[in-house]
């Protein structure tokens, strides 16, 4: 769930007296208790703006990763979204994010950045995915799931069990791939963990 906060302005409010749209105006900014002007696109605190976790977790990935994260990546902040997957043993938490674009199509059909927190350990990735490749991230034992053409995950141990850190590029997208960029966003995950 993404919330904007969007700033009021007398622009905003065409033929109302200038009193009553002085007076809605500072109802509408106490409402949101936005940081207008604040050059944000959004003013409120990440975790105002995803939600809590539905599981309990040390780690939450939704609200450690900072937006400078995804931005540094090709992603866009705005579009964080929690995912949460309460299954009968495994419980995962985090968040997704859509690449920039200047093209006319919507970010979420040029690829994704999904970060998850799991209860599933390390060892037992490693039993699920004997065929990864191992790889070291930050001096953090890993491993290198290749999803095909389009999507690459980097597993790596957590505080919750483990990390993933997941690429994806929708088939429309050909001049970026995942893969090639799976180890420097695992990168810049590892250095925001505890």
């Amino acid at each position: 769930m993404t919330h904007r906060n969007r700033c009021v302005d007398r622009a905003d409010l065409p033929g109302l007296p200038r009193s009553r749209a002085i007076g809605i105006t500072i109802v509408s900014t106490v409402t949101l208790l936005a940081g207008c002007g604040s050059g944000s696109d959004h003013g409120d605190p990440i975790s105002v703006r995803v939600g809590a976790a539905a599981i309990p977790v040390h780690w939450d990935p939704c609200t450690e990763i900072v937006d400078d994260i995804p931005t540094q990546l090709g992603f866009d902040p705005a579009t964080r979204e929690r995912v949460d997957y309460n299954f009968d043993a495994e419980k995962k938490t985090g968040c997704r994010f859509d690449r920039t674009t200047d093209s006319n199509l919507s970010p979420g059909q040029l690829g994704w950045f999904t970060i998850l927190a799991i209860n599933t350990t390390f060892e037992q990735w490693n039993q699920l995915h004997p065929k990864a490749t191992r790889v070291l991230i930050d001096s953090r034992e890993a491993i290198l799931i290749p999803e095909g053409d389009n999507t690459c995950t980097i597993a790596m141990p957590g505080p919750d069990g483990s990390v993933s850190v997941r690429l994806a590029a929708a088939v429309r997208a050909p001049d970026w791939r995942p893969c090639d960029q799976i180890d420097h966003a695992a990168k810049v995950v590892a250095a925001t963990l505890p």
